[in-house]
């Protein structure tokens, strides 16, 4: 994996230092993050917003193509949930990343399922994470609609607008017609700092509105945290997603998480709609794009808890269902009905997949959602 850190400077002189401390009217640039090493020595440090390899190792290329081949197998494709015919009740996700790539051929075709927030023009890919990751949402579930929301333009933090940022969670979180099933962040922050606190508090009006948040974990394995916002797994505001190989192997790059909240899924050279100057598939690895296929299992859980058949669910069914709009609720329901195993954890990992929750036949299906999501608080 390449390094969040792309350069180092030290600024050795009291009165350089001073020179560079922003005064409370500037404009905070969250690229920079500072640790002290003396009282003299002050090490700024170009952060990257996000980590990700395009050069995957072979064998995890062929693993993942391996692994959407199975997605692609009929007894699945045969088993996602019908699309709502309302357009209004189909489920929503909102991304806030670098824009997508309207005039990508692949994306292109699935124009109508995409909205972008406030206009086309201000979503413009420049980077391609966004539409990488856009492209494995739609791919993976079919009949979600997207709302795409730029909030940097390249990896690198100095890129990121913490306003916006926050504006756009609480957009998409709103009681209107703009509030969205699912907040999707692909981004990370190496801790949280007070001038990150517009973005904690639209986080927690979202959940306050039963809208999911999943967030990915970071890439810098035993040496760095679990990045922010994913780290508000520990507060029940985020779903934290980690990445795994194509055979459901916790990556090395994952950061230390606590036991019993561990979720992954493919992370590790994840193919793209995009194309090199060989006119190759891009792979890319990240729990950055480990978290795009997690919010398409998500959303195919959703969706098929809103069009099964009336006569085969219990009869508080319509009540429990709302709980998977809870943090816990999904959760519970990804740990234990998208797995291989029932409650199983694969080295303390619950791997998920989309074949696991729609191999269960559909009327076990809703009766083990609706007895996993009794224990729920209310």
């Amino acid at each position: 994996m390449k390094s969040f850190r792309d350069s180092n400077y030290q600024v050795s002189n009291a009165r350089n230092l001073l020179s560079q401390v922003p005064n409370r009217t500037q404009k905070f640039k969250p690229a920079l993050s500072t640790s002290l090493v003396s009282p003299k020595h002050l090490t700024y440090t170009a952060v990257r917003f996000f980590d990700a390899v395009d050069s995957p190792d072979p064998r995890q290329v062929s693993g993942a193509e391996r692994w959407f081949d199975l997605f692609d197998q009929d007894n699945v494709q045969d088993r996602i949930p019908k699309r709502a015919k309302e357009k209004n009740s189909r489920i929503r996700i909102a991304v806030l990343d670098t824009g997508i790539d309207l005039k990508n051929p692949w994306i292109g075709q699935k124009a109508r399922r995409i909205q972008c927030w406030p206009t086309d023009q201000s979503c413009g890919d420049t980077d391609g994470h966004g539409t990488h990751v856009a492209y494995l949402l739609l791919r993976l579930a079919p009949h979600a609609q997207l709302r795409i929301a730029k909030v940097r333009k390249s990896h690198m933090l100095r890129d990121a607008d913490v306003e916006h940022i926050a504006k756009a969670i609480r957009h998409f979180s709103s009681d209107d017609h703009n509030r969205v099933d699912i907040i999707h962040l692909s981004f990370g922050f190496p801790q949280f700092h007070e001038r990150l606190r517009p973005i904690l508090t639209a986080i927690r009006a979202a959940r306050e509105n039963n809208v999911l948040v999943f967030a990915a974990a970071g890439n810098e394995g035993g040496n760095k945290g679990v990045f922010w916002p994913a780290k508000l797994y520990e507060t029940g505001d985020v779903i934290c997603v980690n990445a795994s190989d194509s055979d459901g192997n916790a990556s090395g790059f994952n950061p230390t998480t606590a036991a019993g909240t561990r979720i992954c899924t493919l992370g590790e050279a994840v193919p793209s709609c995009e194309r090199d100057h060989q006119e190759k598939t891009i792979h890319r690895s990240g729990t950055s794009f480990a978290t795009p296929i997690a919010v398409s299992i998500a959303a195919l859980v959703l969706g098929f808890v809103d069009n099964v058949l009336a006569r085969d669910v219990p009869e508080d069914f319509a009540m429990l269902k709302q709980r998977l709009h809870t943090r816990s609720g999904m959760e519970k329901i990804l740990h234990n009905t998208c797995v291989l195993s029932e409650g199983k954890r694969r080295a303390g990992f619950s791997y998920i997949t989309p074949w696991f929750f729609l191999g269960i036949e559909e009327r076990s299906r809703v009766h083990i959602i609706a007895n996993e999501l009794r224990s729920i608080p209310e």
